[in-house]
């Protein structure tokens, strides 16, 4: 359980950490097809895992979007290292 403004709010984790997968798998998706960069399902599968531990990590430690500002952009390049390396820095268009 959780309190927001006084309020208590159930949070079910594993519906937390599914929709987080989801999002990132389509985040990871839509940024390999706009970019053009040759991926494949289980990079990106593994991924979206990633960012959806780190994100029931936070969650579970409570910790504020301020203090977790250079962890939150260092999983971010993790992730997109995961799911689309090796890259190349030549533009493909």
């Amino acid at each position: 359980m959780v309190m927001i403004g006084g309020l208590a709010m159930v949070v079910y984790l594993d519906v937390f950490f599914l929709v987080n997968f989801l999002m990132d798998y389509l985040l990871l998706w839509a940024t390999g097809e706009l970019a053009l960069l040759p991926h494949r399902r289980w990079r990106m599968v593994l991924g979206a895992l990633a960012g959806a531990l780190y994100s029931l990590s936070l969650f579970l430690l409570q910790v504020t979007w301020a203090q977790a500002l250079g962890i939150k952009i260092l999983f971010s390049i993790i992730m997109i290292l995961v799911a689309f390396f090796p890259l190349s820095l030549s533009p493909s268009f």
